[in-house]
């Protein structure tokens, strides 16, 4: 009886378009961190959330399943998504080349892709021209399909390079740890890469967000107490000061309130991301978290 009900609710909800953003593959020299290409992807992800009407999975949550290179296509009828954002970045002395291409699983094509070349890795040039090119594409598909245009980030001014790249590796060990290793020095080396892309660019609230995360797993771990929630509490604070409407910063806001028993506060905290960020799969599963507490 409850398979029919799912079933009958199911047929009945307006198809949504859903896309997953694969690691990108590294072609270049192979010191690069080796999830390197995982932080890249996440971060073009992140960006792309911002186009409301458009589910997107975070690259992080593949890593049970990428385990030998697989066709992108195949992963996307594996994981019934719409649409796979595939690409591939070389590193070298010249600058940073990525290339991309947005894929479509039901015809088996290529909806839309690019290269870009940089002489250094601007983060946030990579990311607003990948997704407004995805969200061009999208809109202009059919008169039916009305997908809203990405909400504006909280700066669109290009990020510098060795900053871009600090950040992405400190989102790489601190993934590492998180999902593979649980090695203390991937944290601590994670938590220096944050600091110093909060002390070059204070503005930054990605930088922030990534900051009180890591202190966080300090005290998850049992590798620290206190303090490590105090300066979590800062960190995340400053994030949302620039950044009210992140959703990564105002999720993890949304544990620490839970860990120190205010519950009512967390029950409104997750009511708004329910309202705003409803395709995040992380909203819904604080919000379970939160409603069986």
């Amino acid at each position: 009886m409850l398979a029919e009900r799912f079933r009958e609710s199911a047929s009945d909800r307006t198809a949504q378009n859903s896309l997953v953003v694969l690691p990108f593959s590294n072609l270049g020299a192979t010191e690069v961190a080796p999830l390197y290409g995982y932080a890249l992807a996440d971060a073009i992800a992140a960006r792309l959330a911002r186009i409301p009407s458009l589910v997107v999975r975070p690259s992080s949550t593949l890593m049970p399943l990428i385990k030998v290179q697989m066709d992108p296509l195949a992963l996307g009828q594996k994981l019934l998504v719409t649409y796979v954002l595939a690409g591939s970045f070389l590193r070298s002395d010249e600058g940073f080349d990525l290339n991309w291409q947005l894929l479509d699983v039901a015809t088996q094509s290529v909806r839309s892709g690019g290269a870009i070349r940089v002489a250094s890795l601007d983060l946030i040039a990579v990311q607003t021209e990948i997704s407004n090119e995805v969200f061009a594409t999208l809109h202009g598909m059919s008169a039916g399909d009305k997908i809203d245009a990405p909400r504006p980030g909280p700066r669109d001014a290009s990020l510098p390079g060795p900053v871009s790249e600090e950040y992405l590796q400190a989102r790489a060990m601190l993934s590492s740890f998180m999902t593979r290793t649980g090695s203390r020095s991937d944290l601590e080396r994670a938590h220096a890469l944050f600091l110093s892309v909060t002390a070059t660019d204070p503005e930054y609230a990605a930088g922030w967000s990534g900051l009180g995360i890591a202190e966080l797993q300090y005290v998850r771990h049992g590798f620290g107490g206190q303090i490590h929630v105090m300066h979590a509490r800062r960190a995340f604070d400053e994030a949302l000061k620039l950044d009210p409407a992140s959703t990564e910063a105002n999720l993890y806001r949304i544990y620490m309130l839970l860990s120190r028993g205010e519950k009512e506060s967390a029950r409104h905290g997750i009511a708004n991301l329910l309202a705003n960020a409803a395709n995040d799969w992380n909203v819904h599963m604080v919000a379970g978290l939160a409603l069986r507490a």
